[in-house]
């Protein structure tokens, strides 16, 4: 049953803090209930994990582990770590959902660390400071943001070689691309500004102003909207995807480095890493529902296919915090 944040008074809303606890019983992971369905809690991965991606076609989670130079592989339905796969301090992470090849971004390697069936395929030497990769899985082609490069490398998954070097960005931290694969929007963190292109030929299609030092984006098809964690701004810029003009411009937490949409509950969620909350943006409204504690530095985001669950990655805590879309959320 979908429940809407907006039906939710704000009294309730701070009294389910006890429902999560019970739950999750604090920070053990969260159990499997009797239909296989997994609540909220707690997983437990490596030291300093920056980002969070998931492979539910394998019933697999991946944790980009920045301080010990690995991967996790978490497997969904148990919650549990079954690989550990090196990669050299990995700031992001990506997967191929339709051949499983997962792409690690080495910030401070200036690498991207290709992965396989938890064994090292490639490590691929790129441009200065890789922060952000997102999978074009139609094309097998992985896109990769360099901040101090100022570009974003184009990588051939069958070859697994850069095979295009995209141009004219200023800072790129954040990607998200359009399910044509046909729109690349990237973050443009040192002139405050999100630039569509098409990843075909690099040429720029379209820009638009946000907040100071833009990062994680999101993309909302169904209602023509892009989402831009200001990560200096203390706010998420709204933009019209077709134009890039802005619709509104909402107030979160200190530091917000990710976003993710969630339309199935008309949501959004925001990690604030300097004050270890989510915000929870109900969509529909475009304001804040709740604002959540999500373990010790928040630096990622994501959100299962059928939209039941929020993964963050927490990195202070080492341990991915687990959040059940249909019930209320905490607050702080």
């Amino acid at each position: 049953m979908r429940l809407d944040l907006q039906k939710f008074p704000k009294a309730l809303i701070a009294c389910a803090v006890l429902l999560l606890v019970a739950c999750s019983g604090g920070d053990d992971e969260g159990g499997v209930d009797a239909t296989g369905s997994a609540g909220p809690g707690t997983i437990s991965v490596g030291q300093k994990p920056w980002s969070v991606a998931l492979d539910e076609q394998r019933g697999l989670l991946y944790t980009a582990n920045e301080f010990e130079s690995t991967v996790s592989v978490v497997d969904l339905a148990s919650r549990e770590v079954v690989a550990t796969v090196s990669a050299d301090r990995p700031v992001a992470i990506a997967v191929n959902p339709l051949t499983g090849a997962v792409f690690a971004a080495n910030a401070f390697a200036d690498q991207v660390t290709v992965i396989q069936e938890n064994e090292v395929k490639a490590v691929i030497e790129g441009d200065a400071q890789p922060w952000d990769v997102v999978v074009d899985a139609a094309d097998n082609l992985a896109y990769v943001a360099n901040s101090e490069g100022d570009t974003v490398s184009v990588i051939d998954g069958d070859s697994l070689r850069i095979v295009d070097t995209l141009r004219g960005f200023s800072e790129p931290y954040g990607l998200a691309l359009s399910s044509d694969g046909d729109t690349l929007y990237v973050s443009n963190a040192a002139a405050n500004a999100i630039v569509a292109v098409d990843p075909a030929t690099g040429e720029a299609l379209r820009s638009g102003p946000v907040g100071e030092r833009p990062r994680g984006l999101a993309i909302d098809e169904a209602a023509g909207r892009l989402y831009v964690a200001n990560s200096e701004g203390q706010s998420v810029s709204v933009l019209k995807l077709d134009d890039l003009t802005l619709v509104t411009t909402i107030e979160v937490g200190i530091e917000p480095l990710a976003v993710a949409v969630n339309p199935a509950f008309h949501a959004a969620y925001v990690v604030n890493s300097f004050d270890d909350t989510m915000s929870v943006i109900d969509i529909s409204t475009g304001s804040v529902a709740a604002t959540v504690p999500a373990g010790r530095k928040p630096w990622d985001v994501a959100v299962s296919g059928d939209g039941q669950h929020i993964y963050v990655a927490s990195s202070a805590s080492g341990q991915v915090t687990v959040f059940a879309a249909d019930q209320p959320f905490p607050t702080r």
